[in-house]
């Protein structure tokens, strides 16, 4: 038996529910990705707690529907794992180009020596 779900546009609620924040300012309806309040719709600026004077903070009563809130969750969860994924890969990119200056060293070094060396045994021909 498949269950169904009605899905809300935000641009259509929001279009209905225009909301000034203490800045008078447009303040959008945003969804909460939070693990605390996963779905949970609120009007507020990007930055509204940022914001010098303005703390503005609205919640939007309806909540969303369970599975809406367990698919934000899963992307949340999905989008932390690529994050740590991409920093795993930044490290060992990093630690890669350390390892290739170092080698660059040690053959300049090398050559430094093998040249120092000819350049004994040449002058001690003269």
């Amino acid at each position: 038996m498949s269950e169904s779900y009605a899905v809300f546009s935000n641009n259509c609620v929001s279009r209905r529910r225009h909301i000034r924040c203490f800045c008078d300012l447009d303040s959008p309806l945003t969804t909460s990705w939070t693990k605390e309040n996963p779905g949970w719709r609120f009007n507020g600026r990007g930055l509204y707690k940022g914001r010098k004077g303005c703390n503005f903070l609205n919640w939007y009563h309806e909540e969303m529907p369970i599975r809406a809130k367990e698919v934000i969750l899963s992307l949340r969860k999905r989008i932390c794992e690529d994050k740590k994924k991409d920093n795993l890969k930044m490290k060992q990119d990093e630690d890669l180009k350390k390892k290739l200056k170092l080698c660059q060293r040690v053959v300049v070094l090398v050559v430094v020596v093998i040249m120092g060396l000819i350049s004994t045994v040449m002058l001690k021909k003269w």
